[in-house]
């Protein structure tokens, strides 16, 4: 999440998932982290979950929940909340993976 423009930007490599298999090649991607940015990594879990009328969260879902977050929160309550958002969405859904999210600030 880019702060300074309010808007996410989506980092895409090349390659298989990480960890998918032990000889995959990956790409590069690059990107600076300005004051208060944040780096979201996500399971496929969130992009791929969907709710009771079958619609996916997907990025366009995860994008919307991160641009209403105020740009003082933590990144505990940054995961928190796009938890929260991502089980309203489901509305109850059992999940069909695992669901993982981590954030990093840049504070300095």
């Amino acid at each position: 999440m880019n702060r300074s423009s309010g808007k996410v930007v989506q980092l895409k490599g090349r390659g298989f998932p990480l960890g998918f298999t032990p000889d995959s090649a990956y790409s590069d991607e690059t990107g600076k982290l300005e004051l208060n940015d944040v780096l979201v990594l996500i399971t496929d879990g969130i992009s791929e979950g969907q709710n009771r009328k079958n619609d996916i969260y997907g990025f366009e879902g995860l994008c919307a929940a991160l641009e209403k977050l105020a740009p003082e929160l933590s990144t505990a309550q940054i995961v928190e909340a796009l938890l929260t958002d991502f089980e309203k969405f489901r509305d109850g859904r059992t999940l069909k993976d695992d669901v993982t999210i981590v954030a990093l600030k840049r504070l300095k």
